[in-house]
């Protein structure tokens, strides 16, 4: 996440008894920009009629989707240390740290976070304290009792005249947001209703509308770059049909902790959060959609498609669990992100710029180096030539 004329880099970087889900609707394999997967040092052929590089990066808004379900502790505190490394990128647009920019610096950036928990449609379940909407997709002021040294508001800015040590410790403490919420993850529909205007037809949970133009006003700017990072160790459970949380329901019978893998029909569609995504930028190729999630590290740099085949990306229960994807032997297990995968496979195409990476990695710094350098690639603009 975050700065005259330097020379553009056009970079790309590593993407980053059974139940199955039903994946219909996916497309064949394309590659993650709509273009190839290269690694993050090389650059695109310098071709006679490309346009040149713009001289300064536009603002950059940056929301972070943070699960925060029992889990998520050790992950939250892997993402905080890892912090630096994508402030410094994107303030010094030097991915490799070599001294040398790579790629245009973010000179006006905007952070805000939100949580995975948006209620439970008002049923009572165990974990989830607010059944009705949860943190409601409304970003999160940093207070005192997070454990941080002083309380921030829910935009995080940085400017001229800013010092990036400070930011990065304002941020590092604002992402650590606790892990009491609801184990029923909803990271799509968080990130949804964080952005959209009340003014877009799109309805949430019980008719409400997005708080992209209400509580969240002014953190999404007029022709920013729009980057979204999910970090979570579950697969996202947007539901449609608010009887999937009733934990008294006949029609889903199976236990609350796998119902969202085993009733697919039962949640929202993904191109809902392709094309409500797409709406919110004036231009596709200003928004960057990066997922932190359960992907085995074996898989990150693969295409959507790829990944979405690999037999370990499946959902398989195992008793009334779901068997994981990749495990982390501090942090823990994670499960497979298929419809956090399918975002990004939905995307393609549309020039959007996608990140895949895992939650298993033993550091978290390359998987924000690599987002640090799709936030460049969406700075620089389509066909960036090198000077």
């Amino acid at each position: 996440m975050i700065r005259g004329r330097i020379p553009c880099l056009a970079v790309a970087v590593l993407l980053a008894g059974a139940c199955h889900l039903d994946d219909a609707g996916l497309g064949p394999g394309r590659m993650v920009d709509g273009s190839a997967t290269r690694d993050a040092q090389t650059t695109d052929a310098l071709t006679p009629d490309a346009p040149s590089c713009p001289e300064m990066a536009p603002p950059v808004d940056l929301l972070f989707v943070v699960d925060n379900s029992a889990t998520m502790a050790e992950e939250q505190t892997a993402f905080a240390g890892a912090m630096g490394e994508l402030v410094r990128a994107l303030i010094s647009g030097d991915l490799d740290a070599d001294g040398t920019p790579d790629q245009l610096r973010a000179q006006d950036l905007h952070v805000g976070i939100v949580s995975t928990d948006m209620g439970t449609f008002g049923f009572v379940l165990p974990g989830c304290t607010d059944a009705t909407d949860g943190d409601d997709g409304v970003l999160l002021e940093t207070r005192t009792s997070h454990a941080c040294p002083t309380a921030a508001p829910a935009i995080h800015a940085f400017g001229a005249g800013d010092t990036p040590a400070d930011f990065v410790s304002e941020l590092g403490c604002a992402v650590r947001i606790g892990a009491a919420g609801c184990g029923l993850e909803q990271p799509l529909e968080a990130a949804l209703e964080a952005l959209t205007p009340s003014t877009s037809s799109i309805e949430f949970a019980a008719m409400s509308r997005g708080h992209g133009d209400g509580a969240n006003a002014g953190f999404l700017r007029p022709d920013s770059i729009l980057a979204i990072v999910f970090l979570t160790d579950e697969d996202d459970c947007s539901a449609a049909d608010p009887r999937l949380f009733d934990p008294s329901s006949t029609m889903y019978p199976l236990e609350l902790a796998v119902r969202c893998y085993a009733y697919p029909a039962a949640l929202q569609p993904v191109s809902r959060y392709s094309e409500g995504l797409i709406a919110l930028v004036s231009s596709p190729d200003r928004l960057v959609v990066a997922t932190i999630s359960g992907v085995p590290t074996a898989l990150v740099g693969m295409s959507p498609a790829g990944i979405l085949a690999a037999p370990d990306m499946e959902h398989r229960l195992e008793g009334t669990a779901m068997r994981p994807s990749c495990t982390d032997p501090v942090r823990g297990a994670a499960v497979p992100p298929r419809r956090m995968v399918r975002l990004a496979s939905s995307l393609e195409g549309t020039g959007a710029r996608l990140e895949i990476q895992s939650i298993c990695q033993d550091d978290l710094s390359p998987a924000l180096r690599a987002v640090a350098a799709r936030i460049g690639q969406a700075a620089a603009g389509p066909g960036c030539a090198l000077p």
